[in-house]
């Protein structure tokens, strides 16, 4: 276990993790904040209570989640090999001889975890979370 992850790949991992983090909760909460100002409207337009809209907003998390993670992902990769080429890291890694695919082997492990976490809240999470606000708005 020691072999497979070495300090390099935990270097990647948080080049790319803090980079992909920030990003999914910054793509995440202009679309919720963009949605809140029209739940805002639509329910001061009903006249009905104030923290439906919280709760409205909580059942749209899952489907800006899934749009969320795919960008973040995709940023947090494209900003971790870009820090390591203009610092000349990457040249480094690969004249020792690492290829690019060790190179992406992190990403590529983090890859399929969220595409397993993406597909659980698209196939199963999400449809329960509309049908749910579909239900709020309608009522």
């Amino acid at each position: 276990m020691n072999r497979f992850i070495t300090a390099a790949d935990r270097y990647i991992l948080k080049l790319v993790l803090v980079p992909m983090i920030g990003v999914f909760l910054l793509a995440a909460s202009l679309l919720l904040l963009e949605k809140m100002l029209r739940l805002f409207e639509f329910v001061s337009a009903e006249g009905g209570p104030v923290n439906i809209v919280f709760q409205m907003l909580l059942n749209l998390i899952p489907e800006y989640a899934g749009l969320a993670i795919p960008l973040g992902l995709m940023l947090g990769i494209l900003f971790a090999f870009r820090k390591l080429a203009t610092s000349s890291e990457l040249a480094v890694m690969r004249a020792v001889g690492w290829s690019y695919n060790r190179l992406l082997r992190v990403p590529y492990l983090i890859t399929i975890a969220l595409m397993a976490v993406n597909f659980a809240i698209v196939g199963y999470i999400q449809p329960q979370a509309r049908f749910a606000y579909q239900e709020m708005e309608f009522e």
